[in-house]
């Protein structure tokens, strides 16, 4: 502080420069407690201090403390603004504000100009609070406010900071301070260091215009500032480019909340937008997994089996790289709201981490629903390929039996005995059941694995029901053919049995025949003989021998003769005719063919044989007869 003179009083300069410095100094203590504590008035910290409440109130407000004594609000007589005066200054000696000479409350209370300038330098040596930026040793504020100027300066021409006094007189040294830190505002390069009026002009300006800072003096006053003034005048550039630096530091990180803000809300609605599209496709894919449609054959069933596994290659790999990018969008959001200090982010319903992890859930679960419904379908059409298989066998070996079987029943056996008729009877009988063997089993299995078929809709039932249909008619045929061959194998065994009657009868007349042949050749041997008779009773004995055969002649002629000739017409009356055959004697006709050949004349022949041989011992007889006679 400049000296005054005895009486207190300063000469006409220095009076000038103390104003000046009142005039600071009480508009610093004004604006530290403005923000804070509004009721207290300030317009001259020298008349402001009298009463120890200006004083108290703002040693609060720089230490942030609060003053635990006590204080009289309302001092009307000098002892109790004394009072309060003591007790201010002991709390700002408390708080670390230091002086050389230290002001008395009676001195503040009585309004002395120089007490109450130098305890407010003190207080501003105190809490005013500058970096340097030099990262030195700690400097109190005046000369860490002169090193934050040289910093700010050092690179403009014409600009040396030193002091307070002379360093600042050109108004060079305010515009590089703004220049510095905002460059648009001044044309530094225009400005004339032989114009300080204009040079500081041109800061205040700019300091209204960058930070705020009316213009409370003017540029002639701040050339007539001391150096603690200026310190002050500086220190307000000094806190209003901090100030407006937090402003804009402020402003960027608003800013960058709010690019960041935006960043989030568009990261936010493309990961919802992301999840939603995700979900759709999901869905898309469950209804195609959910489709139980089938198309009932075999090319159908594999082709939609090769469709799923490329389903399985292509889009599941496409579903999950898009939900691991989901995942990876949602954590990386998360991650950047965490690190800002954000709100969890919270997906739109259904479209979370855990909700869409449950939909792929779901899906493999169709998948895994669609893949045994698949392989089931495959399964089926195999199986029913491998029953059509066996019907095929089964039909085919029925076409062979039935087609072996329709040639025995169309073939026409030529039967020439009873034995033979019996034994194609047994054969047609054991056909009947064996037929009817094969309608149970081989015709009832065919028509079970038809039925199995039908019932699984087998891609090709037509052509099994048209196999049905043929072994049908088949069988149909089959007994058609047997109805037609019974009859005549029946017809076969009544002829032939009858034949066989006739063959019996032949037999019999033969018979009949040779021994009367026999009896003929004895009784001509008989009748050729001409014994020796020497006696009468030789000659009667062989005439009664001679009536003995007369009778036999004349009883087998009329008895043996007689039979044999009737059973002889009897066999040649026999006849056997029906539609389907006719015999006679020997003769056999059916099919269109004739067996055998008339023998009628073996029976004619014997008649006339035998006749021939009555007439020729009837002739022996005669000449025998004689023969004895004449004896």
């Amino acid at each position: 502080m400049s000296k005054m003179g005895r009486s207190g009083r300063a000469g006409p300069k220095s009076q000038e420069w103390v104003m000046l410095q009142r005039k600071i100094f009480s508009r610093w203590v004004k604006q530290k407690l403005l923000r804070t504590r509004p009721e207290m008035r300030v317009n001259d910290v020298v008349d402001d201090y009298k009463d120890g409440l200006v004083l108290l109130n703002l040693i609060e407000v720089l230490s942030e403390s609060k003053y635990e004594g006590k204080i009289n609000p309302k001092p009307k007589m000098s002892v109790h603004r004394i009072d309060n005066l003591n007790n201010a200054l002991k709390f700002a000696w408390n708080k670390g504000v230091d002086m050389k000479v230290k002001p008395s409350a009676e001195q503040l209370e009585q309004g002395d100009v120089r007490a109450a300038l130098a305890l407010t330098w003190g207080i501003m040596m105190k809490y005013i609070k500058i970096d340097d930026e030099s990262g030195g040793e700690s400097l109190n504020a005046k000369d860490a406010l002169l090193m934050w100027c040289k910093n700010k300066t050092a690179s403009y021409k014409n600009v040396g900071v030193t002091d307070f006094k002379k360093s600042f007189a050109d108004g060079l040294a305010l515009c590089a301070i703004i220049h510095k830190h905002r460059p648009k505002l001044i044309d530094f390069n225009s400005l004339n260091s032989n114009d300080p009026i204009k040079n500081l002009q041109i800061a205040q300006d700019a300091a209204e215009k960058y930070f705020g800072l009316e213009k409370y003096i003017t540029p002639d006053e701040i050339r007539k500032l001391d150096e603690n003034s200026m310190v002050v005048y500086v220190s307000e550039y000094y806190y209003g480019i901090a100030e407006q630096r937090k402003l804009d530091l402020a402003a960027r990180r608003i800013k960058k909340l709010i690019n960041l803000t935006k960043e989030n809300d568009r990261l936010k609605s493309e990961y919802n937008k992301t999840a939603k599209n995700f979900k759709e496709v999901l869905k898309k894919s469950e209804k195609v997994l959910e489709d139980r449609t089938i198309d009932n054959t075999m090319e159908g069933a594999k082709s939609r089996l090769e469709k799923f596994y490329e389903y399985k290659t292509k889009d599941k790999n496409s579903l999950i790289a898009d939900q691991l990018n989901l995942e990876s969008n949602y954590n990386n959001l998360a991650m950047r709201l965490s690190h800002h200090k954000r709100p969890e982010f919270k997906a739109e319903i259904g479209c979370s981490l855990k909700d869409i992890e449950k939909d792929m859930l779901h899906l493999e679960e169709c998948e895994q629903e669609r893949k045994v419904a698949l392989h089931n379908e495959l399964n089926r059409q195999i199986k029913l390929v491998n029953i059509s298989k066996q019907h095929e066998s089964r039909y085919n070996k029925l076409i062979d039996y039935c087609k072996q079987k329709q040639e025995y029943l169309e073939f026409r056996e030529e039967i020439g005995s009873v034995s033979e008729a019996l034994l194609q009877l047994r054969l047609l009988e054991s056909y009947e059941k064996e037929n009817e063997t094969m309608i149970k089993t081989g015709v009832a299995n065919l028509k079970k694995l038809s039925e199995e078929l039908k019932q699984e809709k087998y891609e090709y039932q037509e052509n099994i029901e048209k196999h049905d249909k043929e072994i049908e008619e088949k069988f149909e045929k089959l007994e058609e053919l047997k109805k037609i061959k019974k009859p005549i194998l029946d017809d076969h065994l009544k002829r032939e049995e009858f034949i066989e009657k006739v063959r019996q009868m032949n037999a019999e007349h033969k018979d009949k025949f040779d021994k009367l042949v026999n009896w003929f050749k004895d009784k001509k041997t008989y009748l050729e003989l001409r014994e020796e008779i020497n006696s009468t009773s030789e000659a009667r004995n062989q005439l009664s021998l001679f009536d003995i055969y007369s009778n036999e002649y004349q009883n087998t002629k009329e008895t043996l003769v007689i039979e044999m000739n009737k059973l002889g017409q009897d066999i040649l009356a026999q006849k056997y005719e029906t539609e389907l055959s006719n015999y006679v004697y020997n003769i056999t006709q059916y099919q269109g063919k004739t067996f055998g050949e008339n023998q009628f004349k073996d029976i004619t022949d014997r008649h006339d044989d035998m006749n021939n041989k009555l007439e020729e011992l009837f002739k022996l007889a005669e000449i025998k007869k004689q023969f004895l006679m004449i004896i």
